[in-house]
């Protein structure tokens, strides 16, 4: 049985999937994790095992070929290529993978996770598997997955794509206007399936028992009430001065053209998960960009 500490309350070993959404949050929740003691999170917050090996669109989240050569390279460039050689491994045998978080818990350690915000695009089949192989190694899934108003979310992810030049293994032109880098964005299939709220919400509901899922909003996540609940989902003892913390936070324009910046078929897509969410989540409705962005796409 596993010990019950100050902060962590579990009496078996809990992985957490995080499945995204992109830009909500996810680096936040990452490191509210890793500041517990009864956490360890591996080698990376985001491992890319599923969507590369199952999801279209998905060659930048292989390991980097191009980092093997000689021992003279710095500490930090042969710990990077170690663990793209064990993420290669982890693709390879995905085995390894389960092996690899089941081989973290302890008497101490009762708390793992993989926050890699692309699976949110897998089906319900690998859902299952990964649910199952966890389970047989005597560990138990949950699932947590942010959802952010979906055009906030993809303005935001586009100016990022502004900021560093690249955004789902494409490049961008950082003098690009951002209404051009929002209809590149649009095209992409990793963007496109990240906008699928619906598709995701249906996929987890088909693999899990509810007591197993949370849904976070970010709009509202960053309060006492919404990270006592997402902590004593987890089975952790809530931090409320994790608060105030921001990680790659930037700040979202509200006055960005949506009419142009979206094209016709993305907008058909938009409009069906903001009906899909707002019968599913009325409150989402009395979410000042919530609505506003949902009348602007109508």
């Amino acid at each position: 049985m596993m010990p019950i500490t100050a902060n962590c309350h579990h009496t078996q070993p809990v992985f957490i999937l995080c499945i995204g959404a992109p830009k909500t949050g996810t680096t936040w929740f990452y490191n509210y994790l890793n500041s517990f003691e009864c956490t360890d999170l591996g080698f990376k917050k985001e491992y890319h095992i599923f969507d590369a090996a199952y999801l279209e669109g998905t060659d930048h989240c292989r390991p980097n070929k191009n980092l093997a050569g000689s021992s003279s390279k710095s500490g930090f460039r042969r710990k990077q290529e170690a663990q793209e050689k064990r993420l290669e491994q982890f693709r390879d045998n995905h085995d390894e993978y389960y092996d690899y978080f089941a081989s973290l818990y302890s008497d101490i350690i009762s708390i793992s996770a993989d926050i890699t915000p692309s699976y949110m695009g897998l089906p319900v089949e690998v859902l299952s598997l990964i649910n199952h192989e966890f389970k047989s190694r005597g560990i138990q899934t949950k699932v947590v997955f942010f959802m952010r108003d979906p055009v906030s979310r993809i303005i935001s992810s586009a100016k990022m794509a502004q900021r560093v030049g690249i955004y789902a293994g494409k490049r961008f032109n950082r003098d690009s206007h951002i209404d051009e880098i929002l209809k590149e964005l649009c095209k992409l299939p990793t963007v496109i399936r990240n906008s699928n709220y619906q598709d995701t919400l249906h996929n987890l509901d088909s693999v899990f028992d509810q007591q197993n899922i949370h849904i976070g909003i970010y709009e509202t996540m960053f309060s006492k009430h919404e990270l006592e609940r997402l902590s004593s989902f987890i089975g952790l003892q809530s931090r409320p001065d994790w608060l105030d913390k921001y990680f790659n936070r930037a700040s979202t324009p509200e006055d960005e053209d949506i009419q142009t910046a979206f094209t016709q078929s993305f907008k058909q897509l938009l409009s069906e998960q903001y009906s899909y969410c707002f019968d599913r989540y009325p409150e989402l409705a009395n979410i000042e960009n919530w609505s506003k962005h949902a009348e602007s796409i109508a």
